[in-house]
Parts: structure tokens; C-alpha cells; sequence
């Protein structure tokens, strides 16, 4: 597809290689949504490109992700989940 794009014109592979990449990316996030644990209680361990952006303003940020860190029992220290991040 992409070669019988280019052959159009250069505006055509661009319309194509970005719609198809948007598509790529769409089926992955959909697919990790689905792989995502659980949070008792409520959440998501689920992360989108923009709740990545809002967490880390500034720093590069991959498209989706899952996270799969040990949560505190009850009683327990938020300080190891503190450094956990930030060591």
C-alpha cells in the first residue's frame, strides 16, 4: 500500500503512513487496556500517552502502559512506592 501511495505523490504516502501508524497504535493501546490488572478497590493500572504527559510534563513518554508494581497492603508504608520511582 505504501509503495502504490507513493506512486500518487509524496502527500498521499504521508495521509497513508500516518493513518495506518494511528491505526497500529489504536490496536495496541486497545490490547494492553485489555491485559491490564485490576486495582481492588477501583482504577486502572492502565495508562494512556496522555496521563504519562500529565504525570511526567517534559520527559518523553512511551504511548501506553501497564503498571504492574506491587501495591502496599494495608498498614504499610507509601515511602518504598516513593522510592520505587524515585530512588
Amino acid at each position: 500500500m505504501h509503495d502504490s501511495e507513493k506512486e500518487r505523490g509524496e502527500t498521499e504516502r504521508i495521509r497513508w503512513t500516518q493513518a495506518y501508524g494511528k491505526m497500529i497504535e489504536t490496536h495496541a493501546e486497545d490490547q494492553l487496556r485489555r491485559m491490564a490488572p485490576p486495582l481492588l478497590g477501583g482504577g486502572s493500572t492502565f495508562f494512556t500517552e496522555e496521563n504519562l504527559l500529565a504525570a511526567f510534563p517534559g520527559m518523553k513518554n512511551c504511548d501506553a502502559g501497564i503498571d504492574f508494581r506491587r501495591r502496599n497492603r494495608a498498614g504499610g508504608s507509601r515511602q518504598r512506592d516513593r522510592e520505587d520511582v524515585h530512588p
